[in-house]
C-alpha cells in the first residue's frame, strides 16, 4: 500500500514538472503541425461579429440545441448547475468571416467555465465543408490580435 501511495505521488510530482514546462515553453518555438490552426493565424478579419444573428446560416446551425449562444450581454448557464433550461450553454465572446472562413470565439458553461475557439470553412453554396473546435487554457482575449496570440500558444484541439 505504502510503494503505490509512493508510486502515485511520484507521478503526480511528475506530471506537474512536465505540464509546467509545457506552459513556460516559448511560443515561438513551438511547431505547428495544424494548417486550420495556421491558415486561422494568417487570416485577416476585416470586421468583428457581436451578434449570433449575423453568422452565416450554417454556422448558426451547428451552434444550435445545447450548442446554442447567447450574445455578449445575455444571460446563459455559465456552470453545470442549471439555472434555466431554457438558457444556452455557450455565450459568444465575438465572431469574424473572411472569404470562405468562419471563427466563432466563445465560453462554454459546464462543471468548468471554459474559452472556446471554433474555426469554419465553408464552401461555395454557404455550406460548412470543414469544422475544428479548440479548447483555450488561457485567460479571455479582448480583441482579435489578442486571441491570435493566445491560440499559438495555448491551445488543444477538441475534435
Amino acid at each position: 500500500m505504502k510503494i503505490a501511495r509512493n508510486v502515485f505521488i511520484i507521478t503526480i510530482i511528475l506530471f506537474g514538472v512536465s505540464f509546467n514546462n509545457y506552459l513556460k515553453a516559448e511560443p515561438e518555438k513551438a511547431i505547428s503541425t495544424d494548417p486550420i490552426k495556421e491558415e486561422f493565424l494568417k487570416t485577416d478579419f476585416p470586421e468583428l461579429i457581436v451578434d449570433d444573428r449575423k453568422l452565416p446560416a450554417e454556422v448558426q446551425k451547428a451552434f444550435s440545441g445545447r450548442m446554442k449562444l447567447a450574445n455578449p450581454e445575455e444571460d446563459y448557464n455559465n456552470s453545470d448547475a442549471i439555472k434555466n433550461p431554457s438558457l444556452p450553454s455557450c455565450r459568444l465572446f465575438f465572431a469574424g468571416e473572411a472569404q470562405n472562413k468562419v471563427f466563432v470565439y466563445y465560453e462554454q458553461g459546464g462543471v468548468f467555465l471554459t474559452y472556446r475557439l471554433a474555426l469554419f470553412t465553408l464552401d461555395e453554396k454557404g455550406r460548412i465543408s470543414g469544422q475544428n473546435f479548440y479548447f483555450l487554457e488561457a485567460e479571455r482575449a479582448k480583441d482579435l490580435a489578442a486571441l491570435k496570440s493566445l491560440f499559438q500558444k495555448y491551445s488543444g484541439r477538441i475534435n
